[in-house]
């Protein structure tokens, strides 16, 4: 949820995405959304999917089975009803192996907790991926400029 403001800014810029998996301990994906313009920056929207559930890999097989989804917007002044939806498009490799992960975690034991894997993919985003997709992100505007 945002302010009426902040989605309109977020409407127009850069979509970006990308998956990464740990089966260990526990088997876990971090599904990150980048919402990027250069007049206001970048807005992260991650989501972990776990995948010893069957809801986390129904939405991870499906996800790489058709490839795109949608991000709904819901402004905070009518929660109950979708601002706008947007089409975020994955990347042929990324979806096969949101699909090859899915099938090694149905196979793979659990030996800790969730919560350990969901840190550790935290971690990794926080302190190696963010610094490198931002820079990716502000290098497609420098080069129109």
């Amino acid at each position: 949820m945002m302010p009426p403001v902040e989605i309109a800014k977020r409407l127009r810029g850069t979509r970006y995405n990308t998956f990464i998996c740990t089966m260990t301990p526990h088997p876990m994906v971090l599904w990150l959304t980048v919402l990027y313009n250069p007049k206001n920056g970048t807005r992260w929207l991650p989501c972990y999917l776990d995948l010893k559930t069957h809801s986390g890999q129904e939405i991870a097989f499906q996800l790489g089975k058709y490839g795109s989804y949608k991000v709904l917007f819901f402004s905070t002044k009518e929660p109950q009803k979708c601002a706008h939806v947007v089409a975020c498009n994955i990347a042929d490799p990324q979806r096969k192996m949101l699909q090859g992960w899915v099938m090694t975690a149905r196979s793979r034991p659990s030996v800790g907790s969730p919560n350990i894997s969901k840190r550790m993919l935290k971690d990794e985003l926080n302190n190696n991926m963010k610094e490198k997709i931002s820079q990716q992100l502000e290098s497609l505007y420098l080069d129109t400029e």
